[in-house]
C-alpha cells in the first residue's frame, strides 16, 4: 500500500485514503487526542476552578458526567468534522472506490474515537493533575499502541491459529481493521465490549476518588 509520503495521495479514492489514514494514524491518533483533551482539564484542576462544582454541592456522578459530555463533545465533534470533511472532499473528487459497508466503518470509527475521548477525560479527572497527560500517554502509547505494534511485527502474536487477531482488542488494532479489512460480527462485538468495559473501569476509579475526596 502507498505510504503517506506518496505525492499521489490526493488522487486516491475515498476507500484508499481511509485505508491509508488508518494505517498511518492508528498508533498516533489516540495518543495525540488524549494529550489534547488532558491539557485543558488538567489546567482546570491546577488553578482550582474544577473544584467549584464540589463546593457547590453537586453530586459526584453529575460532576463526572458533565465533564465527560462537555469535553467529549468538543473533541469528538472537532475531529469528526475535520476528518469527515477531508475524506468527503476526496471522495467527491476521486470517487468512493471499492469498499463495502462504508457507513458501518464510519460508525465503528466514531465509536473508537468516542472511547478515546471519554477514557482520556476520566483519566485526567482521576489524576487531577498535569501528570494525567503522562498517564494518558502510558495508556495509549505503551499499553495500546506499543502492544499492537509488537503484535503486527510478530505473525504468531498478531494472528492466532484460528485466524483471529489479538490486536482487535486494542484501539489501534481496531482502527486498522475498521478501514483495512473485512468487517465481521466478532470485530463489532469486541469494539462494543471493550468500549463498555474500559469506560466502566475508569469511571469506577474516578467515582471512588471523588467520593473519598482524593484530590492530591
Amino acid at each position: 500500500m502507498t505510504m503517506m509520503t506518496d505525492l499521489n495521495w490526493y488522487k486516491m479514492t475515498l476507500s484508499e485514503n481511509m485505508f491509508l489514514f488508518s494505517q498511518n494514524s492508528a498508533v498516533m491518533m489516540p495518543l495525540f487526542l488524549a494529550i489534547a483533551i488532558n491539557i485543558p482539564i488538567s489546567q482546570a484542576y491546577q488553578n482550582k476552578t474544577a473544584y467549584y462544582e464540589i463546593m457547590d454541592g453537586r453530586k459526584t456522578y453529575e460532576i463526572i458526567f458533565s465533564k465527560v459530555i462537555l469535553y467529549t463533545l468538543i473533541f469528538f465533534v472537532g475531529i469528526t468534522v475535520t476528518c469527515g470533511t477531508y475524506l468527503g472532499i476526496l471522495g467527491i473528487i476521486n470517487g468512493v472506490g471499492d469498499m463495502s459497508y462504508i457507513p458501518l466503518r464510519f460508525i465503528l470509527a466514531e465509536i473508537t474515537i468516542m472511547r478515546v475521548c471519554i477514557v482520556s477525560v476520566l483519566i485526567c479527572m482521576l489524576v487531577k493533575h498535569t501528570i494525567g497527560i503522562v498517564i494518558a500517554m502510558l495508556r495509549f502509547m505503551y499499553l495500546d499502541s506499543l502492544v499492537v505494534t509488537l503484535m503486527i511485527s510478530s505473525e504468531s502474536g498478531f494472528t492466532a491459529a484460528n485466524g483471529q487477531s489479538g490486536a482487535d482488542w486494542f484501539i489501534s488494532g481496531q482502527v486498522m481493521r475498521i478501514f483495512g479489512a473485512d468487517i465481521d460480527d466478532r470485530l463489532i462485538l469486541i469494539i462494543a465490549l471493550t468500549l463498555v468495559l474500559e469506560i466502566a473501569f475508569w469511571y469506577t476509579l474516578t467515582y471512588i476518588s471523588y467520593k473519598r475526596k482524593i484530590f492530591k
